[in-house]
């Protein structure tokens, strides 16, 4: 227990054991990202050892209080070889090629999905609404192999766009318009870094549009991603006009 407190096996990624093995990045992070990652720190090693200085509560919100209640929404993404654009949530795809250290050349793949919180298939415990919502629990299950997921980004995006439930030919106070209710409109965005490569056409800057650059440190900049709204129609009628607006608040 002194030499693993945690009793999960924890190893530092750059433990001078791996470097006398010559091992790869997935083999120095395999004992390392487990679930406690505490561990004693090696006085006579130069680089910082333990994976967190806070030993390990099972209290993840760090209340103090046993919560056993269970309140979540579930969301099933498939994952499979080969997945294709408008499958599973997945919205662009971007293939590279990777050379070895043998080398060899592998291509690799990254595919971006995005996963409206509406789009759920089962709500469980007699959860309603999303705003009591703090912590996201991912698992994966029906795999016959181990299999490893690298994720370049994950993030919760605000929408601050709202969909128009009445008739733009119409305007004013009225019933809503059953063609706005029946018709399928997705309300996203594309923006050069994650879309820029995408197949078969890639989101280009409109004319005279330049990205801003933000002031980082020591006197350097980058630009910032430059992003553009998309609206996908499905069922559209012949006089159907969607719209979407967004409110902004008064400072």
């Amino acid at each position: 227990m002194i030499e693993d407190p945690a009793n999960d096996n924890y190893k530092h990624f750059r433990n001078s054991d791996y470097d006398a093995e010559n091992a790869t990045a997935l083999q120095r992070y395999k004992k390392f990202n487990y679930p406690h990652g505490n561990s004693p720190v090696a006085l006579d090693d130069p680089n910082s050892t333990p994976g967190t200085s806070l030993p390990e509560s099972e209290d993840i919100n760090r209340d103090n209080t046993l919560n056993e209640s269970e309140a979540y929404f579930q969301y099933t993404i498939p994952l499979k070889p080969n997945m294709d654009v408008g499958e599973g949530f997945i919205v662009d795809k971007f293939t590279s090629d990777v050379t070895l250290k043998d080398g060899n050349v592998y291509p690799e793949t990254w595919y971006q999905f995005k996963v409206p919180i509406r789009a759920y298939d089962h709500a469980v415990g007699g959860i309603a609404d999303f705003r009591s919502i703090r912590f996201i629990r991912l698992f994966l299950n029906d795999f016959e192999d181990s299999v490893v997921l690298r994720f370049a980004q994950l993030q919760l995006d605000r929408n601050n766009w709202r969909r128009y439930a009445f008739s733009l030919l119409n305007p004013g106070e009225n019933i809503p318009d059953d063609d706005n209710l029946t018709t399928s409109y997705s309300l996203t965005t594309v923006s050069v870094e994650q879309n820029g490569s995408k197949s078969p056409v890639g989101y280009v800057m409109p004319p005279g549009i330049e990205r801003q650059e933000q002031p980082i440190s020591s006197g350097q900049t980058y630009q910032q991603d430059e992003q553009s709204v998309a609206l996908q129609v499905c069922g559209f009628e012949r006089w159907g006009l969607p719209g979407y607006i967004q409110g902004f608040r008064d400072t």
